[in-house]
């Protein structure tokens, strides 16, 4: 229970503890302020101070004073045991050394490590695990793993990603912090596909879409992953040039993924993105078919890695020579070298540039999505906000498809 230090009942169960805490495991250390040892005022009157502050100092085995201007002398002295002939009170000169006096930060910092550390145990048991301390702050390069975000990191990254087979449809990973074994993140694929950020105003949802948008446009190229920015509530985007809190998500649009910002304060602005918004829904709906997004970008995959191959015929026999002569003149796509591999002449190379370009994912990023449900009386936006709602639940119903 709570209690001032001074009540006479913690007084009491304190002396209690010190007496019989250690015969259960239980260990106690006290600490009180009284004056410095002197030629006038020896150890042992500060002792007794002590011990009339706290009565269960009387119960204490070992005695440390701190002295010096910034307490870092300490002068360790054993106390007679209770009955044991010698008078009650510090024994001899005691040992002396030097401490460390710490800051308040880092005595966090170490507590903050030691805190989650747990014995290993017996499989099985409690607290079989040992945990890492969670970082009390994070940066976003860090997590990305990323020294300075430059041209040439980026561009390795983008790289990467579109040498991974397992995301051919693009990367969609957005990190959200740092935990105690690494990044936190959401993969929208695997995760989502949608993904709900919710907290009280200035709680820092604003910055933490921020972080996610630019965790999303480091994982993948803008060929292959496209973002559009909502901010639902109307006058983030004023004429500002800053990058304050009232910016909502503007300025993200220096991101080269970002094809559109829309601000609910222009009506007419709004019902174009509602519009535009469905319109994309419909076209992918029949570029896709009855496929969904992975099948597609796996079909197209294949399909470009097709290679016909044929048996390579005895060097000068009738047969590769009538090959030859064939692929000299009949003016067809394929061409046939001296090899088994057909290769692809510009004839079929154009036909190749005039498929269908790569469908790349697309990423809706809506900010104060409660001032969109419920705007505000007088809002510009209000008259239009339902037609962007009832788009943006298209994209919550078909996106994961689409």
């Amino acid at each position: 229970r709570l209690a001032h230090p001074g009540d006479p009942g913690v007084r009491e169960a304190l002396a209690r503890l010190a007496v019989e805490g250690p015969r259960a495991g239980v260990h106690l250390v006290c600490l009180a302020e009284t004056a410095a040892a002197s030629a006038s005022s020896p150890v042992t009157e500060t002792y007794r101070a002590a011990c009339a502050v706290t009565p269960a100092f009387r119960e204490c085995g070992a005695v440390a004073l701190l002295s010096g201007d910034v307490a870092t002398t300490l002068r360790l002295l054993r106390v007679a045991a209770t009955g044991s002939g010698a008078a009650p009170g510090p024994v001899g000169h005691g040992t002396v050394a030097t401490v460390d006096a710490v800051s308040p930060a880092w005595a966090e910092r170490f507590a903050r490590a030691l805190a989650p550390l747990r014995t290993a145990g017996v499989p099985g048991t409690r607290h079989a695990r040992v945990s890492a301390p969670l970082p009390p702050a994070a940066r976003l390069l860090d997590e990305l793993g990323l020294a300075r975000a430059t041209p040439a990191s980026l561009m390795a990254r983008w790289a990467d990603a579109a040498d991974d087979k397992e995301r051919l449809g693009g990367r969609v990973c957005a990190v959200l912090g740092a935990g105690p074994r690494g990044p936190v993140s959401a993969d929208l694929v695997a995760d989502g596909p949608h993904l709900l950020v919710e907290g009280p105003p200035g709680s820092g949802r604003t910055e933490l879409l921020r972080a996610v948008v630019a965790s999303l446009a480091a994982a993948e190229r803008p060929d292959r992953l496209g973002i559009v920015l909502v901010d639902g509530r109307a006058g983030t985007t004023g004429g500002g040039t800053g990058d304050g809190p009232g910016d909502g998500l503007r300025v993200c649009t220096d991101v080269p993924h970002v094809t559109t910002h829309l601000s609910a304060n222009d009506p007419v602005r709004m019902r174009e993105f509602a519009q535009s918004l469905s319109a994309e829904l419909k076209r992918r709906a029949e570029l896709l078919g009855r496929s969904d997004f992975m099948e597609w970008h796996t079909g197209r995959e294949l399909s470009d890695r097709m290679v016909a191959q044929r048996t390579a015929a005895p060097r000068g026999s009738a047969a590769g020579a009538g090959e030859h002569s064939g692929g000299e003149h009949s003016g067809g796509d394929l061409e046939a070298p001296p090899s088994s591999t057909l290769r692809l002449r510009p004839g079929a190379a154009r036909l190749r540039a005039q498929a269908p370009p790569p469908l790349p994912r697309l990423v809706v990023v809506v900010d104060d999505l409660d001032a969109l449900v419920s705007p505000a009386l007088g809002s510009p936006g209000r008259p239009a906000a339902g037609s962007v709602l009832r788009a943006l639940d298209a994209v919550a119903r078909e996106g994961e498809r689409l």
